[in-house]
């Protein structure tokens, strides 16, 4: 009996679960319709919108190519009239650059004429001036030549009077010598003459030269220029002259400001 009951139970429930799942079934259906419709008409809407927002578009490309199609042609005729400007400034540049260069030219052809003529002026003052040195440095050296010329013959003048005294002096009253370069005797002693006198053990009648290559050869060690001044009492100028002919006979030498006689020479 209860089991029976509890099956009737059962299935009353049962039927009520169906019932209510039929209902709610029924319902998400309905609602699954409403939202389709919503759906539907929100896409109908869009669909609309974006026909409507197509079209519009559309619109304003086509308005935009119209106004960049007149840009660009503006654009066109801006840059042919730029390039027409500029080719008439390029050839008014031209025609004045080619007048310039004429004007220029002229006043350099005349510049060049008047530095031609300034310069052909200057040369001319230039050529003048120096041949007027030239004559002046010319008259200079022609003087110049002859005090040079005076002042020698009167050195040599008084050379030979200082050889004359001191040859009186030193030697005594004996026919002069022919010169410092004169040939000198053959033998290293030379002869004397009748009668002559002797200063510091040289005969009066020996050239400086003689007096001086005797004195050497009695010196091995040498001597120097101021020893030989003082022992035989000539002057420097002499003495440097006679030393230079004995060197260049080859019968002196000279090593370290000391003079000796050449080894194997003879007088």
């Amino acid at each position: 009996m209860a089991v029976a009951a509890l099956r009737d139970q059962w299935q009353a429930d049962r039927k009520i679960r169906q019932q209510e799942h039929v209902r709610r079934q029924q319902a998400v259906q309905a609602n699954l319709q409403g939202y389709r419709h919503v759906r539907q008409a929100d896409a109908r809407r869009t669909a609309a919108k974006l026909q409507e927002f197509n079209a519009e578009l559309k619109e304003v490309v086509a308005e935009q190519r119209a106004e960049n199609r007149q840009a660009m042609q503006d654009v066109q005729k801006y840059v042919a009239e730029l390039q027409e400007f500029t080719q008439e400034t390029l050839t008014e540049y031209q025609r004045e650059r080619v007048v310039k260069g004429q004007q220029q030219n002229q006043k350099l052809a005349q510049y060049v004429d008047a530095l031609g003529d300034s310069v052909s002026e200057y040369l001319d003052d230039i050529s003048q001036k120096r041949q007027a040195v030239e004559a002046e440095n010319r008259a200079r050296r022609q003087r110049d030549r002859q005090a040079l010329h005076n002042d020698h013959m009167a050195y040599k003048r008084e050379r030979q009077s200082f050889r004359r005294n001191l040859r009186q002096s030193v030697w005594g009253d004996v026919p002069a010598w022919t010169g410092s370069h004169a040939s000198p005797a053959a033998d290293a002693t030379p002869k004397t003459t009748a009668g002559p006198s002797t200063t510091n053990g040289h005969p009066s009648n020996v050239t400086p030269e003689n007096a001086i290559y005797t004195y050497l050869r009695t010196h091995n060690s040498g001597a120097r220029l101021t020893e030989i001044e003082s022992h035989l009492g000539i002057n420097r100028l002499e003495t440097v002259d006679a030393l230079r002919s004995l060197i260049q006979q080859e019968l002196v030498v000279q090593k370290n400001k000391t003079y000796h006689i050449h080894e194997g020479s003879a007088l």
